[in-house]
């Protein structure tokens, strides 16, 4: 069970005064096909709760934006939007267009669902990893990238990803 700080996301609840809360929460148990929050999630909706919030939880794509009107939505565990990024995407376009109050602003979520953001980041003094972006459709020849590199090995990871989805070492 994941367990995590709750603190950051309760202060901008308690600045937004939030009256409603649509917890995007998705869960995936093998053995338990049924949705179950984290210990986070439950503390999050309890604090809510107790500030006079509804709090409802919701895979992302059944949230329906055009039936948000005074809802708030938090963002918690996107969990396959890298396998529909395009749908996801939208979804977050079509919040944004009906003005639906997003606790991670759409800017800020589109902006960080490519990992382009980090040679961003990079060109303006952020360290990252050690980057060889590679553009789409462009063929890779991985031994003259590595070779031109200086190294041994390296891993292969999609822009739009989560955790180690498609990642090759």
């Amino acid at each position: 069970e994941r367990t995590g700080d709750t603190t950051g996301a309760i202060a901008a609840w308690e600045r937004l005064g939030a009256r409603v809360a649509a917890l995007r929460l998705r869960w995936h148990h093998t053995r338990d096909a049924r949705r179950r929050a984290t210990i986070t999630d439950e503390l999050l909706a309890l604090h809510l709760h107790l500030q006079g919030a509804s709090v409802t939880a919701a895979p992302w794509d059944e949230i329906m934006p055009a039936e948000l009107d005074g809802v708030t939505v938090c963002l918690r565990s996107t969990w396959d939007y890298h396998k529909r990024s395009d749908e996801f995407r939208d979804w977050i376009a079509d919040l944004h267009a009906r003005h639906v109050s997003l606790i991670n602003p759409a800017e800020t979520v589109l902006w960080n669902l490519d990992k382009a953001y980090l040679g961003w980041l990079e060109a303006r003094g952020i360290a990252i990893p050690a980057t060889r972006w590679i553009p789409p459709g462009e063929p890779l020849d991985l031994p003259g990238m590595l070779a031109s590199a200086g190294w041994d090995r390296a891993i292969l990871k999609p822009r739009i990803s989560a955790t180690a989805y498609g990642t090759h070492l």
